[in-house]
């Protein structure tokens, strides 16, 4: 801890700023592998494959992004569509991303998501 402490009284402003980013960023893809993995509502409910589970899982996964960017202060309206709408395209052509890249399906579906969170970000 106390190294932690010495190291940013050593550095300067910006990177502190540098530090925060990091900081958020890593707050966000904890929410974003908690709500892609595990707490997903469609495989609760049975309906992981179909639409109506796709629209589910996209819409608790954005909001959940959406919030913790509202808790940041970073939230725009505009933010919750634009991880939604990625999202459930990324996730619907899951199956073809396994044709394509086999047991790297996984990493490249990860990301894509994560490339999402960090284009709203900017």
């Amino acid at each position: 801890m106390t190294i932690f402490i010495v190291v940013i009284l050593v550095l300067n402003w910006n990177s502190l700023r540098i530090l925060q980013i990091i900081t958020i960023i890593g707050y966000l893809l904890i929410i974003h592998l908690a709500f892609d993995a595990y707490l997903r509502p469609d495989k609760w409910l049975g309906l992981h494959r179909t639409f109506l589970g796709l629209v589910i899982h996209s819409a608790t996964w954005s909001g959940a992004i959406s919030l913790a960017l509202y808790g940041l202060s970073l939230f725009t309206p505009w933010n919750f569509f634009f991880l939604a709408a990625p999202h459930f395209l990324i996730d619907a052509r899951k199956c073809s991303l396994q044709q394509r890249f086999g047991q790297n399906a996984y990493l490249v579906d990860q990301f894509l998501h994560v490339v999402t969170i960090l284009i709203t970000l900017r």
